[in-house]
């Protein structure tokens, strides 16, 4: 049975001259419009996408009435219809990764190991599902802080440009500290989307989500941090390097960076005086794990 609602797409070979001089023709009323050189000829075969099923002799008639010409191999077929979230389910199944159980809402979160502990986070949110290997770094590094037990409940812990809010999220999940994380975003809606994961995850009375322009966030005045995540993009780490060390007492794991751009980025925070303890590369990623020296 056919969707009244569904889309269709009329494909046609034209010549170059035809489509260059009447090309309104096939742009009114079309939803998208796509021409392809066909090889060693002077001619393009055209995708025009529409949003009801087309009368080709129609479509001819008009057309000729322009161009004097008619196209070849004229069709149309109707659009399949897509459906993205279920791909979107499919693209994120539920992965165990430094002692976490990462999965979607539409897994049940029964289905998570006793020995792992759960962490839901939508697969279309803002920045920050789990999977990508600079979150996996971070998430791996300050597994190694409190391994090595560098630090202890009483720590004050930020999460700059925090996206879902998934590693303020998983801190809170594997130790309640003593003080709120807090993240920052310069995106009003991630931080709303973190705000709400951490409601999903039941952390929503450890963790405080702000919209704010990273360190002249008003909220930031006057405090220091003993761990600071920043999984961002090798340029602003390095821009926001000396703001960083002005509120650091501790740790800080940069990501978010190519392996390529490692050089630099230490660099900057070695001027500003960190000291590297650690690197987690995954893939062509790398994650940092600095250490303010003298502290």
């Amino acid at each position: 049975m056919e969707n009244e609602n569904q889309n269709w797409q009329i494909s046609c070979v034209i010549t170059k001259d035809d489509y260059s001089h009447h090309q309104d023709f096939f742009d009114v009323g079309a939803l998208a419009v796509s021409a392809f050189e066909i090889s060693k000829t002077q001619d393009l075969r055209l995708n025009v996408i529409v949003d009801q099923r087309p009368d080709l002799d129609l479509f001819q008639e008009k057309l000729k009435q322009q161009t004097a010409t008619l196209c070849r191999e004229l069709k149309a077929e109707p659009i399949k219809e897509t459906d993205w979230l279920a791909v979107s389910y499919r693209e994120f199944p539920a992965f165990e990764w430094a002692g976490y159980y990462l999965f979607g809402a539409h897994i049940d979160v029964r289905t998570c190991p006793k020995n792992l502990i759960p962490l839901q986070i939508g697969a279309a949110t803002a920045f920050g599902s789990g999977e990508h290997g600079t979150t996996k770094g971070c998430l791996s590094l300050f597994n190694d802080l409190l391994k090595n037990k560098r630090i202890d409940q009483s720590a004050h812990l930020l999460d700059m440009g925090c996206g879902s809010g998934i590693l303020a999220i998983a801190a809170a999940k594997k130790m309640t500290f003593d003080h709120p994380i807090i993240g920052i975003d310069i995106d009003a809606h991630s931080v709303d989307i973190a705000k709400e994961n951490a409601e999903i995850n039941h952390v929503a009375d450890r963790t405080s989500f702000l919209h704010g322009d990273g360190f002249k966030a008003s909220i930031l005045e006057g405090q220091c941090f003993d761990v600071i995540f920043a999984n961002i993009l090798a340029s602003p780490l390095i821009e926001m390097a000396d703001e960083m060390a002005k509120v650091s007492n501790g740790y800080i794991m940069l990501s978010g960076l190519l392996k390529t751009q490692e050089v630099d980025v230490r660099s900057a925070y070695e001027k500003a005086g960190f000291e590297l303890l650690k690197t987690h590369p995954i893939d062509e990623w790398q994650s940092l794990l600095m250490q303010k020296k003298d502290i």
